[in-house]
């Protein structure tokens, strides 16, 4: 696939389809993304992927969860909503206008999928090193957009998403993390299905508003 179109088809999937992935292409996304830049060249990520009955296991004790309304526990901090910067938190009410706008009468299926980890074939939970710097964190970022850029370069769709790793206690039951590792991100791949919500597209800030250009 040409370059420009991998970015602009690569998007978050929400919901997708029970068409599996092979276990070739996960390994060769994975293997892809590993020739992502990192800061002295310390490549601090560990890569652990779940499918199957060990998904299956995690997608109905994270619906259990939800229904009980289990206070998330993430292992990497997070900040309450009012501490954002100020240009971020008009991003994140302007997403959350534009998608119950879009989806109007559906708009509960945002909360539905994110309780059923949305479908997804795999999950892909990426950790570093407790004792990591901070620029890690950095180099994570590189690795997992690398990663969905080269699944969407094989029609495979993903998503990044906080809710995968709200609850790590239920991802480190099934998945032998050891626990000198922190689970920093969850990326949910599988092949689209035609639910409505797949259709929306979160805008973009301008050009203008975030670059300059000193000469």
């Amino acid at each position: 696939m040409e370059f420009l179109n991998v970015l602009n088809n690569r998007r978050s999937v929400r919901s997708f389809s029970n068409q599996p992935i092979s276990d070739k292409d996960l390994r060769e996304i994975v293997e892809q993304a590993l020739l992502a830049p990192s800061w002295e060249n310390t490549q601090p990520w560990k890569v652990y992927i779940a499918g199957g009955n060990t998904l299956k296991n995690i997608k109905q004790q994270h619906l259990q969860y939800s229904k009980d309304k289990v206070r998330s526990n993430p292992e990497m901090p997070i900040m309450h909503y009012n501490q954002w910067a100020k240009d971020s938190v008009h991003n994140i009410d302007q997403w959350n206008s534009d998608i119950n706008n879009f989806l109007g009468d559906e708009s509960d299926e945002v909360g539905d999928v994110q309780f059923k980890l949305f479908n997804a074939a795999n999950i892909v939970y990426l950790t570093v090193p407790k004792n990591s710097s901070s620029w890690s964190i950095y180099d994570l970022g590189a690795f997992g957009q690398t990663l969905m850029l080269s699944a969407t370069n094989k029609g495979i769709d993903s998503i990044p998403a906080y809710a995968l790793v709200k609850y790590p206690d239920i991802v480190r039951k099934n998945i032998d993390i050891p626990d000198d590792q922190m689970l920093v991100m969850g990326i949910a791949l599988g092949y689209r299905d035609t639910s409505k919500i797949n259709d929306f597209e979160s805008k973009r800030m301008n050009l203008d508003d975030v670059l300059k250009i000193e000469k």
